[in-house]
């Protein structure tokens, strides 16, 4: 059965952004299981805590990972990935989208394991259960991925024991894992140390990161936050998506990226911030998403601040397809327009954010 995708030219019109969110009262399993049916030198990689300066923070000691002379690093954020037992080919075509030697961060969706990573429910309601299989950490890494979220509603899939195979997995591929059992992470790289961290945001639970996060921008040249939400998706943020982002513009995050909702949503600039409301896919293997419009989010820090922040409009890999470019990358920058994102300019089939001011497009 052909798989159904919800692309740009499928949506409503602009007017009616108020009313999208489809199945808002759904929970993301019940919307899953529906659409299921219908279709460097390494440093000891260990936890440290600092009480004086994290207050009880887990912080992984991590590689040291740099590449090239000068202080600076480039960085590229994708939204959620589903690589289940596809090939390299999914998402071979990055590197032509990402600058040669930048560092990848994106969200697994599901963890490392032997069992079937497509389960169609079998109930309504019911959610899939994804995996991911075992090369999934190398191929990662042969692309650049070095920093990986684990902090989301298919963490537990495959148990306790799925959580500790998923770690020791990529970590042993020379990945990163961050959020959930392992809390943040510091990479060294370019001359900077970058704080990383991830949290998974269940509707209607009360959102308390601040000081996780203020902890770990002490420690750092730069924090990067990562939210996963479990909502339907939507061109607008969840209420507990609102909240980790004022939470962690607080706490000194230069940038804040969000996916779960598997839909894009608007780029802001606000003060030093940059903020992905919404990256969307970037590769989908279980028939459980029909999300194909997406972005990826390219960065550049230097030890003054950002330098660089561009959108890049994706066609995300669904059901074993490769990811590619968006073919209709003007029109979702208009669409980046429509929501309000902050400032900018399209160079190269880019959404460069204009940096030159320190303040943001209107809150959300």
């Amino acid at each position: 059965m052909p798989l159904r995708r919800r692309g740009l030219l499928r949506l409503v019109g602009l007017a009616g952004l108020a009313g999208l969110g489809g199945s808002a009262g759904c929970t993301k399993a019940e919307r899953e299981g529906a659409a299921g049916r219908g279709t460097g030198q390494a440093l000891r990689s260990e936890r440290a805590t600092d009480p004086e300066v994290s207050q009880g923070l887990e912080v992984a000691d991590i590689r040291e990972s740099r590449r090239g002379a000068g202080e600076g690093v480039d960085l590229w954020i994708a939204g959620d990935l589903h690589w289940g037992e596809g090939g390299a080919e999914v998402l071979e075509p990055l590197r032509s989208l990402v600058p040669a030697g930048s560092l990848g961060v994106l969200n697994l969706e599901g963890p490392i394991g032997a069992r079937p990573s497509d389960r169609v429910p079998s109930a309504a309601g019911e959610a899939p259960v994804l995996s991911n299989g075992e090369a999934v950490p190398g191929l990662l890494r042969a692309l650049g991925v070095g920093v990986v979220g684990v902090a989301n509603n298919h963490a537990d899939d495959l148990g306790e024991a799925g959580r500790r195979r998923t770690i020791e997995a990529l970590r042993g591929a020379g990945v990163d894992p961050v959020g959930g059992d392992v809390g943040a992470a510091i990479v060294e790289r370019g001359g900077l140390r970058l704080g990383f961290s991830a949290h998974y945001l269940p509707p209607g639970a009360p959102v308390s990161v601040s000081e996780e996060l203020r902890g770990l921008r002490a420690q750092v040249d730069h924090l990067i936050v990562m939210f996963h939400v479990d909502a339907p998706p939507s061109y607008l943020p969840s209420a507990e998506l609102r909240a980790g982002v004022e939470q962690a513009v607080g706490a000194g995050a230069s940038v804040v990226a969000a996916h779960g909702s598997h839909a894009l949503a608007r780029v802001e600039r606000r003060g030093e911030t940059v903020i992905a409301w919404g990256l969307g896919n970037l590769a989908f293997a279980c028939r459980c998403t029909d999300e194909v419009d997406a972005g990826l989010l390219r960065i550049r820090l230097s030890p003054g601040g950002l330098t660089l922040a561009e959108w890049v409009p994706l066609a995300a890999g669904l059901d074993g397809q490769p990811v590619a470019a968006h073919p209709e990358g003007p029109l979702l920058f208009e669409l980046l327009g429509s929501l309000r994102s902050s400032p900018g300019e399209v160079v190269d089939g880019r959404y460069r954010l204009d940096l030159g001011e320190r303040r943001g497009s209107a809150s959300s």
